[in-house]
């Protein structure tokens, strides 16, 4: 999921790796989300958020945090508040349990 530019160029921690403007319309978000799929290569769908960052505020998604949807639409795994709080086996396990 794209949601709020977390490192955007005029916040007060801007990535020193690329320069993204905090998108101002859904439009400009979408078009930031597409270019990311595209530079990073990424082959899963992508979904994004809503400009009042609904879905992120919800589950709480800042900084970073991993879910797993099971295929009848549930939250099969919430993780802790990443990165640190980052389970590979716990995810693993999640994503396993919810294929069956």
């Amino acid at each position: 999921m794209y949601i709020k530019e977390a490192h955007p160029v005029e916040g007060p921690r801007p990535s020193k790796r690329v320069e993204i403007n905090q998108p101002k319309t859904f439009e400009e978000r979408k078009e930031v989300a597409a270019k990311c799929v595209k530079e990073l290569g990424l082959t899963m769908p992508v979904l994004i958020d809503d400009m009042k960052n609904t879905v992120a505020t919800a589950y709480g998604a800042m900084p970073d945090r991993l879910f797993v949807v099971s295929p009848d639409a549930k939250i099969a795994f919430t993780g802790a508040r990443g990165p640190k709080g980052f389970s590979v086996p716990a995810l693993s396990l999640a994503l396993a349990t919810s294929a069956k």
